[in-house]
């Protein structure tokens, strides 16, 4: 990427820079660009292995829970929920 390239979108996106934040700019943009050359060149195909196996996944089941009022009998519950505080 050019300098005149990098100042022509800074000054469209309103940004103003220094000579060393634009050098370091410039620098980013190259590998942004570059990593997005790198991801074009899948065309869309997923990479052969996978972290999870599709195939051998367990079936869900619905189970019997326990009643809401014996998981709330021992704490002080409004219409069937957990109170929690509001953090700051």
């Amino acid at each position: 990427m050019k300098q005149e390239e990098l100042m022509r979108l800074a000054r469209l996106a309103k940004l103003d820079f220094t000579e060393e934040a634009l050098f370091a700019l410039k620098n980013d943009m190259v590998e942004m660009l570059s990593f997005v050359d790198g991801v074009r060149t899948v065309n869309g195909e997923l990479p052969s292995g996978t972290a999870c196996d599709y195939e051998n996944l367990r079936i869900d089941e619905v189970k019997e829970s326990f009643p809401v009022e014996e998981i709330v009998s021992n704490v002080v519950a409004e219409k069937g929920f957990f109170p929690v505080r509001r953090s700051k």
